[in-house]
């Protein structure tokens, strides 16, 4: 009976404060693409794509 109850959720096996890597990598990226942006590195339309493209990565990992 207490197979009812388990749950099959993926990523039981990691802490639930930690976040899954897809989600850390993702972060990583935006942060770089903000960090590049506000020293000038990137102007605003290139920071969008890149970050637009970092977004389609991260739902893919998910619908996968």
């Amino acid at each position: 009976m207490t197979d009812e109850l388990e749950d099959d959720t993926p990523g039981d096996d990691q802490p639930s404060d930690e976040p899954p890597e897809a989600v850390r990598e993702f972060i990583d990226a935006a942060e770089q693409i903000y960090y590049e942006y506000n020293e000038g590195y990137l102007d605003p339309d290139a920071a969008l794509s890149r970050l637009g493209d970092h977004v389609a990565e991260l739902r893919d990992t998910y619908e996968e």
